[in-house]
């Protein structure tokens, strides 16, 4: 896995980022409307599965967005439990799920937005030795038991 967190600077992540805040502060109190919900769920999918993606890979990221959306929207007690972190009121509406084709274009955009060339390299570099951190204080841990 390669270190990705140019993603979350990029115009589609921030753009994602400006109709989610806009949408849930603005448009959904002056034009309530399907189209309201949905934009934010369109919107919504987008930001988790780019910040994801940068902590599990593209694939790990759009499957674990694509789970973690379709529970909050199809299993009733799950949007109850996640309701005050996501800031309010999380409907359980199963036409929201429409939302989940958002991950194709999404997946395929963080495919062609992999790092590259010296970065890429650096980044490599930097997310090994952070491997290495972590297994050695997974080691300390387990020795600790």
């Amino acid at each position: 896995m390669r270190l990705r967190a140019h993603v979350l600077t990029s115009p589609l992540f921030l753009c994602a980022v400006v109709v989610l805040v806009l949408n849930d502060h603005v448009f959904k109190a002056a034009w309530p409307s399907p189209i309201s919900g949905k934009l934010s769920d369109f919107a919504g999918v987008v930001v988790i599965a780019i910040a994801l993606s940068v902590l599990l890979g593209r694939g790990a990221a759009v499957t674990a967005t694509a789970i973690g959306f379709t529970a909050l929207k199809a299993v009733p007690g799950i949007n109850q439990l996640v309701a005050p972190l996501l800031g309010g009121v999380t409907l359980t509406d199963r036409t929201d799920l429409i939302a989940l084709a958002a991950l194709v274009p999404t997946y395929w955009w963080l495919g062609r937005n992999r790092a590259v060339g010296r970065r890429g390299m650096e980044r490599l570099r930097v997310m090994r030795r952070g491997r290495r951190l972590l297994a050695r204080v997974q080691r300390l841990e387990s020795h600790a038991l």
